[in-house]
């Protein structure tokens, strides 16, 4: 059955609609470190129309963001916390999320090999506008009084509203 340009939109905004969704459920589940039922029931509809709306790629694309996420969570997340390069360590993690989810949804091809190479370069690029910013402005993802301060000061604050 061949989809019409209206339908493709509806699925389009269904995608989306159900993608905010899903980070607003993977925020909540994280912050609360429970599931409630409308956490839960998003994110079943996200899955059901990922593989209604992508079939196969759907599936495929299912497995390329649980993929990510392991990324982040298991690979990413810790080696900054160890001390590397937040910029480096998301340099190398996004391009093996990028070649395992181009790798999945297109198999190996001359086209996919572009792509992969295409993202690298979009990657490196940014990489190299951050680290002129930073030398000019003298920025580091390490700058963290600002966030201390307003930390000390909000517990300040509940503690005063607790004693009184």
């Amino acid at each position: 059955m061949k989809k019409t340009a209206t339908s493709k939109r509806l699925s389009f905004m269904l995608m989306v609609f159900l993608s905010i969704a899903m980070v607003f459920t993977f925020l909540n589940v994280r912050t609360t470190a429970r599931a409630d039922g409308a956490s839960l029931m998003f994110l079943a509809m996200f899955v059901l129309f990922m593989v209604l709306v992508g079939g196969r790629k759907g599936i495929r694309s299912l497995v390329g963001l649980m993929v990510a996420v392991f990324l982040i969570l298991a690979f990413l997340i810790p080696a900054i916390y160890r001390g590397a390069s937040p910029v480096g360590m998301g340099i190398l993690t996004a391009l093996l999320i990028t070649v395992f989810s181009m790798v999945l949804l297109n198999d190996v091809s001359a086209k996919t090999g572009v792509a992969v190479v295409a993202t690298l370069v979009g990657i490196l690029a940014a990489a190299v506008v951050y680290y002129i910013f930073a030398a000019i402005f003298h920025v580091s993802g390490y700058n963290l009084e600002g966030a201390e301060e307003r930390i000390l000061i909000r517990k300040i604050k509940q503690k005063n509203k607790h004693s009184l």
